[in-house]
């Protein structure tokens, strides 16, 4: 197996253990971020709820509108320039610019991680919603950044061992990718459990979904 594929694989399992958090309780963060707000204190109960409700949808639909605008505008702005056999790398159109995919993958580890931080100190509802939204960004390139990285290297292989790198090896991979995104959802799973029990044995009363 390519160790640039295998490297993948690692982001990919660490990556995506913090990301599996972050899918299951985004609704449950702008909830209570809109709860904790002044804003419906003096509003019957009834109506909190079911505007706590539209908070979090909005959260989750300007997540996910970021994430689309951001793939449409890497699609657009970026085209590749390197020969097959080159490091995987885009350029801004019109520019010598050139930034390699996987440094922009590094960015959006990296953004994602600063955003976690700061959940720590934002307390409003507004606030917590441009976090949600700007992960969008970070969002975009999870989902085909480390696709790309590994279809290159891929037809590579391809080209070099001829038949020898094939369809079984091709699926090997995209099996073991899957295993690397899943198993994180396990370990997430068990963590926030974990973390959740704790709090509840300690008194909290935030929401914990």
């Amino acid at each position: 197996m390519p160790e640039t594929i295998r490297k993948v694989f690692h982001i990919q399992f660490w990556a995506w253990t913090g990301w599996f958090p972050f899918l299951y309780y985004l609704t449950t963060y702008a909830k209570e971020q809109y709860l904790s707000s002044e804003l419906p204190l003096q509003a019957p109960q009834r109506t909190i709820n079911a505007r706590s409700l539209r908070a979090s949808t909005l959260a989750n639909l300007s997540f996910a509108a970021v994430a689309l605008l951001a793939n449409i505008l890497l699609s657009t702005f970026f085209t590749r320039t390197t020969p097959s056999k080159s490091p995987l790398a885009f350029r801004i159109q019109d520019r010598n610019l050139n930034l390699p995919i996987t440094f922009l993958w590094a960015i959006a580890h990296i953004f994602f991680s600063f955003v976690m931080l700061f959940t720590f100190f934002i307390t409003c509802y507004i606030g917590g919603t441009i976090l949600v939204a700007s992960l969008g960004f970070s969002w975009s390139l999870t989902l085909w950044a480390p696709f790309e990285n590994m279809g290159h290297e891929i037809e590579n292989e391809m080209r070099e061992e001829g038949k020898k790198f094939g369809v079984p090896q091709t699926g090997t991979i995209v099996g073991l990718n899957n295993e690397a995104i899943l198993a994180p959802q396990i370990i997430a799973a068990g963590i926030c459990s974990a973390v959740f029990a704790l709090a509840d044995a300690l008194g909290s009363r935030d929401g914990t979904a």
